[in-house]
């Protein structure tokens, strides 16, 4: 897993303790605040992670590929993947079945209306996700905008290029 600059120690602490998505809400919320101070354009990558036609560990692989990439194109990247195992862990002690609105609404949702994030760029498989599909629909709602990748986003950010409209 790719460094994690703007999480503590105590936001560690938080993310295992937390008992809901709310309270693992408030943990990537302090981050995101730590990340504006220093630069307020953050983006979040959004792609199928526990869903779609691919297993969960290619899903993993492809959404931390891109993410590096994003980073290394000098994109200011709010990264999702810490926030997984608290989530797995939360999602069996509440019961909560695939798909689950409750991650999207509590987590995401009180996320997006923070008005942090500033763009999400998608994967170009995003439509296999349910997870990805509501964030399509919920992101711009509070002003953040989409983005679909291209097939060969990452060919394109090693060339040194940026991505249009990102």
């Amino acid at each position: 897993m790719l460094n994690c600059p703007y999480w503590e120690d105590a936001n560690r602490k938080e993310a295992k303790r937390a008992k809901n998505f709310n309270e693992l809400a408030k943990v990537a919320i302090e981050i995101l605040h730590r990340m504006k101070i220093a630069n307020p354009d953050i983006i979040m990558l959004a792609g199928p992670m526990w869903s779609g036609p691919l297993s969960v560990e290619e899903n993993h692989k492809r959404f931390e590929a891109g993410t590096k990439a994003l980073i290394q194109a000098d994109y200011h990247v709010f990264r999702q993947m810490p926030f997984q195992e608290a989530m797995k862990r939360i999602q069996k002690e509440h019961g909560y079945q695939y798909p689950n609105k409750e991650l999207l609404e509590e987590f995401y949702g009180v996320v997006f209306a923070t008005g942090l994030i500033k763009k999400i760029p998608f994967l170009p498989n995003y439509k296999d996700s349910y997870g990805c599909n509501w964030e399509h629909k919920e992101a711009p709602k509070h002003g953040i905008k989409p983005k679909i990748l291209p097939e060969n986003y990452i060919m394109i950010l090693k060339s040194g290029k940026k991505i249009r409209g990102l």
